[in-house]
């Protein structure tokens, strides 16, 4: 933050894109592998991994999890015409005009993480310990904060950008691994990817 002004926009945009990265990188590989595996025996240390996880993931851990099950549970199904949508939140065909064609990838990604229903989140998420759930909350914060206070409204948007375009990726990524998937088919609609560029990256 001190050094900003210092920069090249070269080294500005080169430290940008690489945040980017780790933020998408933090949600297919990290938080992601947490949420099905645990770290640690330890109740209070997974706790803790899950608090000092939330403000790098810019959500909170517990948010991110009923997000992601919903996901698992639902599966990129396509909408049931009774209801006129899908059970999946993240499900490429959730707002489609074609109930048969999934959404297309920019509308997906650079929308996505602005349809999420975080009040929602918030209700469905009362399982979770009350003080850390709000202590998570409070802690996702802390970035912009800490960046608006030390550097002023240029570092906070700086922030804020790099956030956004972390989540735009990660729904990008998402898109790319489901689409072609056939939904309701378990065997085709595969939550993983054998893509030996995507095993490189994550």
């Amino acid at each position: 933050i001190y050094q900003y002004e210092k920069l090249s926009w070269p080294s500005i945009l080169s430290l940008g894109s690489a945040l980017v990265f780790l933020i998408c990188t933090n949600y297919q590989c990290i938080a992601h592998n947490f949420i099905h595996n645990p770290f640690f025996q330890s109740e209070k240390l997974n706790l803790l991994f899950s608090l000092l996880n939330s403000p790098l993931l810019g959500m909170p851990q517990c948010f991110y999890k009923l997000h992601h099950l919903n996901h698992h549970k639902y599966n990129n199904d396509k909408k049931d015409p009774s209801t006129g949508t899908t059970k999946d939140k993240t499900s490429l065909y959730r707002y489609s005009n074609n109930a048969d064609l999934p959404e297309g990838i920019l509308s997906y990604a650079f929308i996505g993480t602005l349809r999420t229903d975080i009040v929602e989140l918030y209700h469905l998420s009362s399982r979770h310990p009350f003080v850390l759930r709000h202590l998570e909350i409070a802690f996702c914060f802390m970035p912009f904060i800490a960046c608006y206070f030390l550097g002023g409204f240029p570092r906070a948007a700086a922030y804020t950008t790099v956030w956004y375009l972390g989540q735009v990726l990660a729904y990008a990524e998402n898109y790319l691994e489901h689409y072609g998937a056939t939904p309701g088919n378990r065997k085709t609609d595969s939550v993983s990817c054998y893509n030996p560029i995507y095993n490189f990256l994550w």
